[in-house]
């Protein structure tokens, strides 16, 4: 192949390659389900989380 074609090649190559890195590979997908305050291995709330529903005149308590 002669040396004109080849860098003519390369040069396409490169193009392409440039050109193909600024598309995402995959579509943005959120890896967490949507959030309804409990996780996987708290499905509800219980007597031993320690969870109260707000009482009218108290302070807030709850601690992540």
């Amino acid at each position: 192949m002669p040396n004109k074609v080849r860098k003519r090649v390369l040069s396409v190559i490169l193009t392409l390659t440039i050109l193909l890195s600024l598309c995402p590979p995959y579509a943005p997908v959120s890896a967490e389900p949507e959030y309804d305050g409990f996780c996987v291995h708290h499905p509800a709330h219980t007597g031993e989380c320690g969870y109260r529903e707000a009482a009218e005149g108290q302070l807030c308590t709850h601690i992540h």
